[in-house]
């Protein structure tokens, strides 16, 4: 073949070991848990940023990731102040409870509260009953769940990083700020 391979080194066999043991770890985080994250994380920044527009928030294979129209560019010190939020918000033990509503009062909740963006979903849902999760007094997402019981149940949230994306991936479409996390 004509490539010459290197002995692995211990180093690099640590580095490896590391990488799958984290890899299995994060696979199985169930996805009720990361799901739960997302909307904690949701609610974090619906706190600090009020005027925000919330997208989607669904879960990945290494965590989850919430997608954001926000008036600015968030800042090191933006996320710094969202993990914060975050860990705030599950120390307080909140319960995940779901409610559900009939189309209409749907559409016309979301949009007093100035969600477009889920008004926009609600209106590609067959259903006549649209189901939403509220966690807390103020917080409530669009979800069809299931989600853990308390916020207490999640553990601690940390930030990856922020891309910037499109609402529904369309670039034709508003930009967004997808904040992942694990």
């Amino acid at each position: 073949w004509g490539h010459k391979f290197e002995p692995c080194t211990a180093h690099s066999f640590l580095i490896l070991l590391f990488f799958k043991l984290m890899n299995s770890i994060l696979s199985n985080i169930s996805d009720e848990l990361k799901h739960s994250a997302s909307h904690i994380l949701a609610a974090a920044v619906m706190q600090l940023f009020p005027d925000a527009k919330m997208g989607v928030g669904p879960v990945t294979k290494e965590g989850f990731y919430y997608d954001f129209e926000l008036s600015k560019k968030l800042s090191q010190k933006d996320i710094k102040n969202i993990e914060t939020k975050i860990n705030e918000i599950i120390q307080m033990n909140l319960p995940f409870q779901q409610m559900i509503l009939e189309r209409e009062s749907a559409i016309n909740m979301v949009l007093q509260r100035g969600q477009i963006y889920k008004a926009e979903l609600i209106n590609s849902i067959p259903d006549s009953e649209i189901s939403f999760y509220r966690t807390g007094e103020t917080f409530i997402d669009l979800c069809r769940g299931p989600h853990v019981n308390s916020t207490l149940d999640i553990g601690p949230i940390k930030i990856l990083k922020i891309e910037e994306t499109h609402w529904n991936e369309d670039e034709s479409r508003p930009k967004m700020q997808r904040i992942i996390g694990i």
